[in-house]
């Protein structure tokens, strides 16, 4: 499984920090309206919606983003999976070929051989499975 090894920045922290209010806030939505007075619940609830939608586009967009660059297979795949985490904990999943696009949009023209590889194939690709095949074409780009 993927591991993370670098200390979270401060935007990760902020970012970990709504997902958690949104999860509580989804959790136990049904308790606050009979803690709250109606106007404040309607504000809230306003408010919360807003910063979910926010958050979803902001997330969507650093998906979208996301390129390797000098970062390796291993770290470029925690920040995809940091962002896909972070989507489903607000209540929004990414269709798994949607995801696949992403990553190989991301990996810039060393990985193009590999890239059409797995665009050409007749079944789709796991997360893992597709992890697993950038480990090994980045072993073998090492090795010349």
């Amino acid at each position: 499984m993927i591991k993370h090894h670098k200390k979270p920045s401060r935007t990760q922290i902020i970012t970990s920090g709504f997902a958690k209010i949104d999860y509580f806030s989804t959790q136990y939505s049904s308790l606050l309206p009979t803690l709250l007075p109606p106007q404040a619940w309607k504000k809230l609830e306003s408010s919360n919606a807003n910063r979910s939608n926010t958050r979803k586009l902001d997330l969507l967009d650093s998906l979208t983003n996301i390129s390797l660059a000098d970062k390796s297979i291993s770290e470029y795949m925690q920040g995809i999976k940091n962002i896909l985490d972070n989507l489903e904990l607000i209540g929004y999943s990414v269709d798994d070929g949607a995801v696949v696009i992403h990553i190989l949009n991301g990996l810039g023209p060393k990985y193009l051989p590999l890239a059409s590889v797995i665009r050409a194939r007749d079944s789709p690709i796991s997360f893992e499975e597709l992890y697993n095949k950038l480990l090994d074409y980045e072993s073998f780009l090492k090795r010349d």
